[in-house]
């Protein structure tokens, strides 16, 4: 269930886009298929494109392993050295052949020792947007059908 409060985009259970983004999440939705199988098909592309690989999927989600990269220069300077970052999709269905995908991107910073979670870095939120729209973009056959 998405909910619009004060012109911020909530998703139920996951709170508000703005909050999330400064606790080191972003959610979107990716649009909706006739059936589970090209949904699932159409997300598993575009993750592959951006070098995600897939710890399971199920009938209700979707899971990457996380990726680790070195931390750049800028925030090696704050103590952090690696981040880390997956995404998750809940699937879902509504109405009668008519199957849903929101997608959550977590990204975690190890500073002294430990992954925490914190706002954001532009490129996490660059290419989690870039993600959302690839997909979209697939499926935009399908969301226009009746």
């Amino acid at each position: 269930m998405i909910v619009v409060l004060a012109g911020m985009v909530c998703i139920a259970a996951w709170g508000c886009a703005t909050s999330q983004r400064a606790a080191g999440i972003y959610t979107a939705e990716l649009g909706r298929a006739p059936s589970q199988s090209i949904l699932i098909e159409n997300i598993l592309v575009v993750l592959n494109s951006h070098g995600y690989q897939v710890h399971s999927v199920s009938s209700r989600m979707l899971e990457t392993e996380w990726r680790l990269e070195d931390a750049p220069y800028a925030l090696q300077e704050e103590g952090i050295t690696q981040l880390r970052d997956r995404i998750i999709v809940i699937l879902g269905q509504r109405g009668r052949g008519y199957y849903t995908a929101q997608m959550r991107g977590e990204e975690q910073v190890l500073m002294d020792g430990q992954w925490q979670q914190r706002a954001l870095t532009a490129a996490a939120l660059d290419r989690y947007r870039a993600i959302a729209a690839q997909v979209k973009q697939r499926l935009q056959p399908y969301m226009t059908q009746e």
